[in-house]
């Protein structure tokens, strides 16, 4: 399985920017182990415009066209439903056995994100 994170936030120089790149490189170190053939991370600048709507819909046209058609999506969201860890791995794990090839994670900025990308998703 392809496991791509795509998110919303600064991805300039700072100290969360290290610790991002610290944690995807040892994602990818155990990835194979896991199944997953490869690991890739994008993030896209918060949006700057003047209303949450604007600035949901900036960054969804930022996202959108970076997602694969047919890729089994994952909206993380204040509105989403909460997994325990072990409930969260047995539904990787699902997916994995299911056969499915592509697999993202959609993490939306402060306003969340805009319902093209949520309504999407699985």
């Amino acid at each position: 399985m392809r496991l791509t994170i795509a998110a919303v936030g600064r991805s300039r120089e700072s100290p969360e920017q290290a610790l991002t790149d610290l944690y995807v490189e040892r994602a990818r170190a155990i990835a194979p182990k896991l199944g997953i053939s490869k690991l890739e991370l994008f993030i896209v600048d918060t949006s700057r415009a003047a209303s949450a709507d604007a600035r949901m819909k900036e960054e969804a046209e930022k996202i959108g066209p970076k997602l694969a058609a047919g890729t089994h999506r994952i909206v993380l969201d204040e509105a989403g439903r909460t997994m325990t860890s072990e409930a969260f791995a047995k539904r990787l794990r699902q997916l994995a056995d299911s056969g499915t090839r592509d697999l993202v994670f959609v993490i939306g900025g402060p306003d969340g994100l805009a319902p093209s990308l949520r309504d999407g998703a699985q």
